[in-house]
C-alpha cells in the first residue's frame, strides 16, 4: 500500500527515463549503466533495441568538429536520412517527426541546429543512449516509430577535469568536478558555433569596397547557434540521488539590406538634404528550454523509485520586415514600414514517477504515472506604420491548452530456463477542446533461448501519438508547427510487430542479429494546399488530410572485434515503406524515404596510443521526389524572320502519373577520420581531428527536375519547327568532399 500511495501522489511525463538502473543496484547509482551497456545484446528481451555508450560518439570522424549523435545512430539498419549532412531520421517507414527524443527523461520538439546540419546533443557529455525501433517497453510512449532515451553524465565527485576543442564551425568547452567532495558534483558543456565573428569584418569589407565603386547598398548577416548543459548531483547515499539538471539551445540567423539614394544633381528642383533609404530584412529564432529535478532512491534492494518533475519549451519567431523613408533637412517627411511576424511556442510542465520492483531474480515488476499540462500557441502578425499611421494586425492566431495523463505497468519474468517475457500496457488519455481521447497501448515482447549464445526474440507494440507536426516541407525548419490532437482530429496510431534472431560468437567478440519487422500507421496526416513555407494556422485541420502506412522489411548486422584496438560493423537493411492517401491517390504509392536498399560499413582501428581511425561507406537506393511526368503545351504558328511561318509551343499544365514518382539515383559516399592523440608533460591530451566527408567527392542528387528534349528542324516548305521529342529527369548534386580539422585538450 504504501508504494501504491506514493507512485499516485507523484506523477510521470508522456515517456518515462529508463528504469534499467535497477539491474545494477550492486554497484553505486552513479555507475549504473556500466553492466547494461556491455551485455545487452545477450540480456535483453527486447527486439530493435541498440544501446550505445558515450565513447561510441568519440569515433575517429568528426564533421565540422563536433560528434554528432544522431548522424550516428543514422547509421543503424533500419533508419534513413532523408537529406544529405541533415539531422533527418525516419525509423522504418516514419514520419520524421514521430521519433521521441528524451534528455535525461525530458521530452525535446527540436533536436537540430542549422536545419539539421548539427544535432541539439552535445557528445561530450553524453554518458549512454537507448535506441528502440521495436519492442517498446510499456514505459515509453507517445511517439509511432522510434524512442531515442539519451543520458548525460553526473559530475566526477573527486576531481576537476574536461575538455576543449575548436574546429572549422564551432567550438566546444566542458568541466566538471566536485562542490562537495564524495557528496556533490557539477558537470557544464558549452558549445557554439563562432562562424559569425569573422563574418563580421568580411562584410565589413564587401560594404566599404561597395562603397567605393558607388553602390548606395549596406548589406548586414550573422548566423549562430549554441548549446548550455547544466547538472548538479548530490549523493545522500550510494543508492540515493538528487538531480537538478538544465538545456538551453538557441539559434538565431539574421540578414538586412539597406539602400539608399539622394537627390539627383539634374533634377530641376535639386535638393541636396534629400535622402530615401530603404531597409529590408528578417531575423529567425528558435531553440529549446529544459530543466528537470530528478530523485533516484532504492527503498532497499528489490524497490527503486525515481520521481522527477521537469519543463520542456520549444519557441521560434520569424520576423521579416521592409521601410521605405523619405527625409528632407533631417526631418522625416514620409515614412512607409511593414513587420510580419511569425510565433510558435510549445511548452509541458509535467511530473512522473516510476518504480521498479524485483519480486524475485527470474521476475521484475515496473510501473508508473505520469500527468502534464501542455500549451501550444502560434500566431501570425503584421504591424504597418506610416508617418501619421499605426496598423497591428494578426491575420492568424491559435491558442490551445491540453492536458495529458498516462499510467504503465510492465511485467518481466522467466518461465522455465529458456523463456523470457516482458508484457505491458500503457493507458493515455488526452484532453483538448473539450475532447477527452482515452487509449490503451499493449505491448509484448518474448525471448526464447535456442543455444547459450543464440536467442529468437518476438514482439507486438501498439503507439499512439497526440501531438502532430503541420509541416509544408520536408527539412526540418523552425516554421514547422507542433498541434494537438482535437475534437476534430484523432491521434495517429502505429502497431508493429517483430521477428529475430540475435547470436554471438568467439567469445562475445563476434555479434549478429537478423529482425523482420511489419509496421502499419494510421491517421499519418499531409498538406494538402498551395505552396508555402509558413505552414496554415488557422486551416490546419482542413488543408491537412488523413492517410495511412505501411512499413515492412528485415534488417541484418554483424559486429566483430578480432582484438581489443579493431572494430568491424556491416548492417544491411532491405525495406518498403507506402503511404495511402485518397485526396493525392487512388492507390498505395512509395513513401519519400523509400530506400530499398541501405548499406553500411564502418571500421574503427587504434593503431597505438597515439593514432586512432575510422573509415565508413554508406549505400542507399536514392529518394523518391513527385515531378510531373511531362508538360502540356499548346502549339501556336506565327510569322518568323521575314514572312515564313514558324511554329511554337506554350506552357499549358503539368501531368502527374502519381505522388513520389520519380526515384533519385543511388546514394552512396565514404567518410575517414583520424584522431592524433599526445599526453603533454603536465597530464593533459591534447588531439588534433583529421576528417574527409565524402572522400572519392559524389555528387549525390539531392533535387531534380524534368526537363523536355526538342526537334528543331526546317520541313520541305522552309517552315522551321521546334517539336518536343520527349522528357528526361535531371538531378542536381551540390554537396562536395569536405576535409574538416578540430584541435581539442582534455584538462
Amino acid at each position: 500500500m504504501l508504494v501504491l500511495a506514493m507512485m499516485l501522489v507523484a506523477y510521470a511525463p508522456i515517456a518515462a527515463q529508463n528504469t534499467d538502473d535497477i539491474d545494477q543496484l550492486v554497484d553505486t547509482l552513479d555507475a549504473s549503466t556500466i553492466t547494461s551497456t556491455k551485455d545487452h545484446f545477450e540480456n535483453t528481451t527486447q527486439t530493435g533495441l541498440t544501446k550505445l555508450d558515450g565513447s561510441k560518439f568519440q569515433k575517429g570522424f568528426a564533421l565540422f568538429n563536433s560528434p554528432d549523435v544522431i548522424k550516428t545512430l543514422q547509421m543503424l539498419p533500419g533508419v534513413a536520412f532523408g537529406t544529405e549532412l541533415l539531422s533527418g531520421f525516419y525509423v522504418r517507414g516514419g514520419t520524421g517527426y514521430d521519433n521521441l527524443f528524451l534528455l535525461d527523461g525530458v521530452p525535446m520538439y527540436q533536436v537540430s541546429h542549422l536545419g539539421g546540419l548539427f544535432s541539439s546533443f552535445n557528445a561530450d557529455i553524453v554518458e549512454n543512449t537507448d535506441f528502440y525501433k521495436s519492442g517498446f517497453p510499456a514505459r515509453y510512449g507517445g511517439r509511432l516509430s522510434s524512442v531515442v532515451d539519451v543520458s548525460t553524465k553526473a559530475g566526477d565527485f573527486y576531481k576537476y577535469h574536461g575538455s576543449f576543442s575548436i574546429g572549422l564551425m564551432d567550438g566546444r568547452l566542458q568541466f566538471e568536478g566536485p562542490i562537495i567532495p564524495g557528496s556533490t558534483s557539477f558537470n557544464v558543456s558549452l558549445r557554439r558555433s563562432w562562424i559569425d565573428i569573422p563574418a563580421t569584418p568580411v562584410l565589413m569589407y564587401v560594404n566599404r569596397w561597395m562603397a567605393k565603386e558607388g553602390d548606395n547598398q549596406k548589406i548586414s548577416a550573422g548566423y549562430n547557434f549554441g548549446d548550455f548543459n547544466a547538472g548538479i548531483t548530490h549523493k545522500f547515499s550510494d543508492y540515493n540521488t538528487l538531480s537538478l539538471n538544465f538545456y538551453t539551445g538557441q539559434d538565431l540567423f539574421r540578414i538586412g539590406v539597406e539602400d539608399w539614394e539622394y537627390d539627383w544633381p539634374q533634377n530641376p528642383d535639386y535638393d541636396p538634404t534629400y535622402k530615401n533609404t530603404m531597409t529590408t530584412g528578417g531575423t529567425i529564432r528558435w531553440g529549446n528550454l529544459l530543466a528537470s529535478l530528478v530523485w533516484k532512491n532504492s527503498f532497499s534492494r528489490r524497490l527503486y523509485g525515481r520521481n522527477m518533475i521537469y519543463f520542456t519549451r520549444y519557441n521560434s519567431s520569424i520576423g521579416i520586415g521592409y521601410s521605405d523613408e523619405y527625409m528632407r533637412q533631417n526631418e522625416v517627411v514620409e515614412y512607409e514600414g511593414t513587420d510580419a511576424t511569425n510565433a510558435v511556442h510549445i511548452g509541458d510542465l509535467a511530473a512522473q514517477s516510476d518504480w521498479s520492483f524485483i519480486v524475485s531474480d527470474t521476475h521484475h515488476l515496473r510501473f508508473g504515472a505520469n500527468v502534464k499540462a501542455k500549451q501550444y500557441h502560434h500566431l501570425n502578425e503584421i504591424h504597418t506604420e506610416m508617418k501619421d499611421f499605426i496598423d497591428t494586425t494578426i491575420t492568424a492566431k491559435n491558442h490551445y491548452d491540453a492536458g495529458e495523463m498516462s499510467l504503465y505497468a510492465e511485467d518481466e519474468m522467466s518461465i522455465g530456463q529458456r523463456t523470457r517475457v516482458n508484457m505491458g500496457l500503457r493507458y493515455m488519455g488526452f484532453l483538448s477542446k473539450g475532447k477527452l481521447w482515452n487509449m490503451l497501448d499493449p505491448r509484448v515482447s518474448v525471448k526464447y533461448q535456442l543455444g547459450d549464445n543464440t536467442s529468437l526474440r518476438a514482439s507486438y507494440s501498439v503507439m499512439n501519438q497526440y501531438d502532430h507536426q503541420v509541416a509544408t516541407t520536408y527539412i526540418d525548419l523552425p516554421t514547422n508547427l507542433w498541434m494537438p490532437s482535437t475534437d476534430l482530429i484523432g491521434p495517429m496510431k502505429s502497431r508493429q510487430a517483430a521477428l529475430g534472431v540475435y547470436s554471438s560468437a568467439v567469445g562475445g567478440r563476434l555479434k549478429w542479429s537478423i529482425e523482420g519487422y511489419y509496421k502499419s500507421m494510421h491517421n499519418l496526416r499531409e498538406y494538402n494546399g498551395t505552396a508555402n513555407i509558413f505552414p496554415p494556422i488557422n486551416k490546419w485541420e482542413s488543408d491537412f488530410i488523413d492517410g495511412k502506412g505501411i512499413a515492412y522489411g528485415s534488417e541484418f548486422s554483424v559486429e566483430y572485434d578480432p582484438n581489443p584496438n579493431t572494430n568491424l560493423t556491416a548492417y544491411y537493411t532491405l525495406a518498403w515503406s507506402r503511404r495511402y492517401f485518397e485526396e493525392f491517390y487512388y492507390d498505395w504509392y512509395p513513401d519519400r524515404c523509400d530506400n530499398r536498399h541501405k548499406i553500411t560499413l564502418m571500421a574503427n582501428h587504434k593503431f597505438n596510443d597515439h593514432i586512432d581511425g575510422y573509415i565508413g561507406w554508406n549505400y542507399n537506393n536514392g529518394n523518391w521526389f513527385t515531378l510531373a511526368n511531362q508538360k502540356v503545351f499548346d502549339k501556336i504558328e506565327h510569322y518568323g524572320v521575314g514572312t515564313e511561318w514558324q511554329s511554337d509551343y506554350v506552357y499549358v499544365d503539368e501531368v502527374y502519373a502519381r505522388p513520389n514518382n520519380i526515384r533519385m539515383p543511388a546514394y552512396h559516399r565514404m567518410d575517414l577520420g583520424v584522431n592524433f592523440r599526445k599526453v603533454k608533460k603536465n597530464g593533459h591530451e591534447r588531439i588534433w581531428n583529421f576528417s574527409v566527408y565524402n572522400v572519392y567527392c559524389r555528387m549525390n542528387a539531392i533535387m531534380a527536375t524534368i526537363e523536355q528534349e526538342w526537334d528543331n528542324y526546317v520541313d520541305e516548305d522552309g517552315v522551321w519547327h521546334n517539336d518536343i521529342s520527349g522528357y528526361y529527369t535531371q538531378a542536381l548534386g551540390v554537396i562536395p568532399i569536405i576535409p574538416t580539422f578540430s584541435y581539442g585538450i582534455k584538462f
